[in-house]
């Protein structure tokens, strides 16, 4: 199933105020949102960055506002 991410960016040295990238990304059943977010980095935007350390067992850096709601990526 092809998922679109509305993202949120903002580089203080090009943007006077945050805007929104749109990105594709392919996902299965159990693909988690940072997942998802590994994916956009590594194949379509290298520039985008986020905050996680959840696979080296710090849970809860991943948190992040996901549809309006705070959620964990992975």
């Amino acid at each position: 199933m092809n998922v679109r991410f509305r993202i949120q960016r903002f580089d203080p040295d090009q943007d006077l105020t945050p805007h929104y990238a749109v990105y594709h990304v392919e996902v299965g059943p159990t693909t988690s949102v940072l997942d998802a977010l590994d994916q956009i980095k590594g194949a379509q935007d290298g520039t985008l960055a986020y905050r996680h350390a959840c696979r080296a067992g710090m849970c809860g850096s991943c948190g992040m506002l996901i549809n309006g709601r705070n959620r964990l990526a992975c």
